[in-house]
């Protein structure tokens, strides 16, 4: 198996054969290695932390134990791990302040319409959580009915009922309808880059459930309220800076 790690600006692709080192050694091979390409390494003390979601890794636990293949870490100094907490594209913490608990933040309703800029700028900041409107089910609700009855009356539509682009006269049969939107996600789950913050993130997650929340796109209530759910817990995705036009679908 082999590791992304993150340490002193720069990404090391680290070989780790079965994965039967400890994260520990994870760390010092890291430093053995920036310090072969002459990176200034100023910490005396590392920890290793996930890369995505900040969870910290103990130096005696197996690299195979706690770890997977092509999984991204980040070395950071010992005590500078932040709960719930993404490290910045250069390694360092975050420079966004999250809120430090948010059990008492406000609640904004979405309904896809009336998103102020100064609203969008504190649920990135972690400051407020989503709840959607009455109206935004409702309508949600509706759209989610109309495309259950195109795939049930086996109706020709684009990107439901067909492929997509130079495909879109392909008529998709009934029982690999599941397959063609799982393949639609993997086609689109790519990027390049260093991640996002954290703040840019929520920010990003916050506008795409105020679009969903329009109510146009087909989506069921349950997966919208699974999103703002996940929103809700600053449970974030890794977003790489730079990706496709296609890509916002």
């Amino acid at each position: 198996m082999r590791l992304s790690v993150r340490f002193n600006g720069k990404w090391f692709v680290v070989p780790c054969g079965e994965g039967e080192n400890s994260i520990k050694w994870l760390i010092e091979e890291t430093v053995r290695r920036s310090k072969a390409e002459k990176l200034h390494f100023t910490a005396k003390a590392l920890e290793a932390v996930l890369a995505q979601g900040g969870g910290k890794l103990d130096p005696k636990d197996a690299i195979n134990q706690v770890l997977n293949d092509s999984d991204f870490v980040r070395l950071s100094a010992v005590g500078a791990h932040v709960e719930n907490g993404h490290t910045s594209p250069d390694g360092t913490l975050d420079g966004e302040v999250m809120e430090k608990s948010q059990d008492h933040a406000q609640f904004v309703e979405l309904d896809g319409c009336s998103l102020s800029t100064e609203t969008l700028v504190a649920l990135g900041k972690g400051k407020l959580k989503i709840k959607l409107t009455e109206e935004s089910e409702q309508n949600v609700n509706k759209s989610r009915g109309l495309l259950d009855d195109i795939v049930r009356e086996n109706k020709v539509v684009y990107g439901v009922t067909t492929g997509f682009g130079m495909f879109a006269s392909v008529v998709i049969p009934p029982e690999k309808l599941k397959q063609l939107q799982v393949n639609l996600i993997r086609s689109h789950a790519a990027g390049v880059g260093h991640p996002l913050s954290v703040k840019h993130t929520r920010m990003l997650f916050a506008l795409r459930i105020n679009i969903l929340a329009k109510g146009y796109s087909g989506i069921s209530l349950k997966t919208l309220r699974q999103l703002v759910a996940a929103f809700n817990e600053s449970c974030l995705p890794w977003v790489p800076e730079q990706g496709t036009v296609g890509g916002k679908r």
